[in-house]
């Protein structure tokens, strides 16, 4: 994944950035999204595991990104759940990332690529939306929204997982 046109962060450097990874059998539902909103500024990319990945800017309003992100993300989502189909998982974090020569790297897109693909997570999302949709926030960036006012309520934690999830689409019936 490159950055163009960031030319104040050269090779090595970190910064804060969030960091999406969304986890899904719709290919190209993370680009699609953010292809038709106000997501110029984020850099996709396509991990080698099929994680979809976005990272933004730093110093990007997280509030707001994380709101118009989901919104997006849902809207490209079938409303009924179907039986049998995983759940798409659109995990958000923030952590440090490097800029590098050919990319990024860094344990803030390595966290959402993880909680995008935790098995406990998994389980736990699949109890309340086969099927459907569910978006999974780190610890640190739950507590980040909360204490920004982001409307949180009907959120599950997963301790083990060190995530919260809240299911957006229709549970399995």
């Amino acid at each position: 994944m490159t950055d163009e046109g960031n030319g104040s962060q050269g090779p090595d450097s970190g910064s804060r950035r969030l960091c999406a990874a969304l986890s899904s059998d719709r290919p190209g539902i993370l680009a699609e999204a953010c292809g038709r909103g106000q997501f110029g500024r984020l850099f996709l990319a396509v991990l080698d595991d099929g994680t979809q990945a976005a990272i933004a800017p730093a110093g990007i309003d997280e509030v707001r990104l994380v709101r118009d992100l989901v919104g997006a993300v849902s809207a490209r989502l079938p409303d009924a759940a179907q039986a049998g189909r995983p759940p798409t998982l659109l995990a958000l974090n923030v952590g440090l990332m490097r800029v590098l020569d050919d990319g990024f790297a860094g344990a803030g897109l390595d966290r959402a690529r993880g909680l995008a693909n935790d098995a406990a997570l998994r389980t736990a999302v699949g109890g309340h939306a086969r099927g459907g949709f569910a978006v999974v926030l780190s610890d640190g960036l739950y507590t980040d929204l909360r204490d920004e006012g982001y409307a949180l309520e009907d959120w599950h934690q997963v301790r083990g997982s060190g995530a919260w999830f809240r299911c957006l689409g229709a549970p399995q019936t």
